[in-house]
């Protein structure tokens, strides 16, 4: 969650998040895919590395990729 958290508030300073955006939307997103992530970490088998094998830091991956379907951000 804190990764996510971080990423955000990262890409918000460097102005890639468009604001037409709802936050109040995005934030109920935020929070179901941070519950997702404790569940896919903790109570699976395989983890964040097992969702995400060829990610170097799958944490970090997970939250790109959050952020990018979420606000529409570019690769």
């Amino acid at each position: 969650m804190v990764e996510v958290a971080d990423y955000l508030t990262r890409e918000h300073a460097e102005g890639r998040l468009p604001a037409r955006e709802s936050w109040l939307a995005c934030a109920s997103m935020i929070i179901g895919a941070c519950q997702h992530y404790v569940y896919t970490e903790f109570l699976s088998t395989s983890g964040m590395a097992g969702l995400l094998p060829s990610a170097e830091n799958p944490v970090r991956e997970y939250a790109r990729t959050i952020v990018r379907t979420l606000f529409g951000v570019p690769e």
